[in-house]
């Protein structure tokens, strides 16, 4: 996917490669930008793509 690339990815592209809708997909990401997994890659106030925040995942 995507942000294996480091590249910014939206949620559409995300409900897409899960098989979910978009709105749980939005729903999913924010949770993730709340435990900073994530964090916004658009600038200005409506937020369309993301990109890999501070925190990393653990294995």
């Amino acid at each position: 996917m995507y942000l294996i690339n480091r590249k910014p990815v939206s949620p559409v592209e995300v409900s897409k490669a899960l098989g979910i809708s978009t709105q749980f997909a939005r729903k999913l990401m924010l949770d993730l930008v709340d435990k900073q997994y994530l964090m916004s890659a658009s600038q200005g106030e409506r937020v369309r793509y993301y990109r890999l925040g501070k925190r990393k995942l653990e294995r």
